[in-house]
């Protein structure tokens, strides 16, 4: 049975994987000078509302595996590791992280291009027996976005993600569990010596989902902890 709880107040020795940089990384905020270049070289309203809204106040997701084996927890994206979809009123997924490889506007209008290239695979998160795994939501979304004719001139592609700030409210959370891990060798399903809880490679692809978890977070500043058994 899988079943979420309220709010918690404390979490195992695996805690600290909360601050990762699958939370803040992409949160895609670029510094004020970069965003007075790109208002500089516009001198355009309409250019200068594409930029990224403020990061939110964070909230904070707890998945505890309750269970007596290793479980592998997270949403099927290309490369990073997105431990759980934020559902919208049609209980379709909204993007609650920076999509891979995807750019912000703003740096498209400072010509700050870049090449990502290939990635070494999916990524999901092991949770051992009896651990936890936080993760902290900025309490942003994003936008898919493309440079209107009369900001072009950059060298970079015309698509970007623009952060746009989460109402305040209750979202529901829903997180999928898979049984197995995936990998050329069983060493990247593996979490470091010591750690808990920790992101891995599947890079054979995702196993099957065998079960899902739901959770409402009040936000701004929740806590919720969804909990598999």
């Amino acid at each position: 049975m899988l079943v979420a709880c309220g709010p918690a107040t404390s979490i195992d020795d695996s805690g600290d994987l909360g601050t990762s940089g699958d939370a803040t990384d992409d949160s895609g905020g670029e510094s004020t000078a970069d965003a007075s270049t790109a208002a500089d070289s516009t001198g355009n309203a309409v250019c200068e509302a594409l930029f990224d809204e403020e990061v939110g106040a964070a909230s904070t997701v707890i998945l505890r595996n309750d269970t007596t084996t290793p479980l592998f927890v997270g949403v099927e994206t290309p490369c990073q590791a997105t431990p759980f979809h934020i559902l919208g009123p049609d209980d379709g997924p909204l993007q609650w992280m920076r999509g891979d490889c995807a750019i912000s506007c703003r740096s498209v209008l400072a010509d700050e291009c870049f090449d990502c290239g290939p990635c070494d695979g999916p990524k999901i998160i092991r949770i051992e027996p009896g651990a936890t795994y936080e993760q902290t939501w900025l309490g942003n979304f994003f936008a898919d976005q493309s440079i209107p004719s009369e900001c072009d001139g950059s060298p970079c592609q015309p698509q970007c993600e623009q952060r746009t700030l989460a109402p305040d409210g209750d979202y529901m959370l829903r997180a999928e569990v898979r049984s197995d891990c995936l990998a050329i060798s069983p060493k990247q399903c593996e979490c470091p010596e010591g750690e808990s809880s920790c992101v891995v490679t599947s890079n054979q692809g995702l196993a099957p989902v065998t079960a899902e978890v739901d959770g409402v977070l009040s936000h701004p500043g929740g806590t919720v902890e969804l909990v598999f058994q």
